[in-house]
């Protein structure tokens, strides 16, 4: 059958005023046991012998009084927080200890971890976890008590304004995960640019299937005739304009050296779209916008030779 308590009392304060009062009760018995007058002055101030009934009431007292402060720390026990102290963190037992307000210190066999006991806005009882609670020292358990203490206050402070704490660390944590996949994207798109997709598709297919020489001079016409800020930037961010611009400026000086290069590329962004690291291709989009800029493939036509005068050759 489990103890009741007083209306308005919760266990700690409960067993708090038991103690007192053990206390107190202590103290009578050993004042009642030690010599009257002079006799017992002289034996209050000199050290009792450890089998005298006044030494037992005097050493247990000291203990009772001792956990008492370290359970129940002065200017607390009436206000339902703070209940416990950094010595009673360190050195409690497996089970649940309460410190007040909703705080809680649940001890199991080979760990310990602050928990928060509360109402959400929506009537819901739950729990929010406040991290381990650390017992290696005295300083340690301080620390952690404190650290848990201000924790529960920051919580309790989003319950008043309507905010359930566990949500709002499910929501923190989301945006922050977030933010940790756009960084991650992010990094990798710097890493993607134009000269490295266009190396790896040259490794990967042209120099398997071409000639040294045509491999070499397949990669070597794109590194010369297309400009720094293009082919160092994120493939992916490279717009047609801009490409058709410098496929122009090829194609007006060599011809035909523009024309390969405008193939090439169309190459590298098919298989970059492929493979999902770009959108679109804008090596295919500029085709017939250099053709309209440059002219078609110029050609020369020569003189005709009458079947008569080829005996004269």
């Amino acid at each position: 059958m489990g103890t009741t308590f007083p209306r308005g009392r919760s266990r700690q304060a409960h067993e708090g005023v038991e103690v007192g009062f053990e206390l107190r009760l202590l103290a009578g018995l050993r004042d009642a046991a030690m010599p009257q007058g002079s006799a017992g002055a002289a034996c209050r101030s000199s050290k009792p012998s450890q089998g005298s009934l006044a030494s037992h009431f005097e050493q247990k007292a000291s203990k009772i009084q001792y956990w008492c402060e370290a359970c129940f720390p002065l200017g607390t026990r009436d206000s339902g927080l703070h209940l416990l102290s950094a010595r009673r963190v360190q050195t409690s037992r497996k089970g649940v200890h309460c410190d007040g307000g909703g705080l809680r210190r649940r001890v199991k066999a080979a760990s310990a971890s602050w928990v928060l006991r509360y109402t959400a806005p929506s009537a819901k009882r739950r729990e929010l976890g406040l991290g381990a609670a650390d017992q290696t020292s005295t300083a340690a358990a301080g620390k952690s008590l404190r650290d848990a203490r201000d924790a529960a206050d920051n919580a309790r402070k989003l319950i008043r304004s309507g905010v359930d704490p566990i949500d709002e660390k499910r929501a923190k944590r989301e945006k922050a995960r977030e933010a940790e996949v756009a960084t991650k994207a992010e990094t990798r798109r710097e890493r993607t640019t134009l000269a490295r997709v266009a190396r790896a598709y040259h490794e990967r297919v042209i120099e398997p299937k071409r000639t040294e020489v045509h491999a070499r001079e397949w990669i070597s016409s794109l590194e010369r005739h297309v400009p720094r800020e293009i082919w160092h930037k994120p493939i992916d961010r490279i717009e047609a304009p801009e490409l058709l611009d410098a496929v122009v400026k090829v194609t007006s000086q060599y011809p035909e050296t523009g024309r390969r290069v405008r193939q090439r590329l169309e190459l590298v962004f098919a298989d970059a779209e492929f493979r999902k690291l770009c959108n679109g291709n804008p090596g295919r989009a500029i085709r017939e916008k250099v053709r309209e800029e440059c002219g078609g493939r110029k050609t020369e036509s020569y003189r005709t030779l009458h079947y008569r005068d080829v005996p004269l050759l």
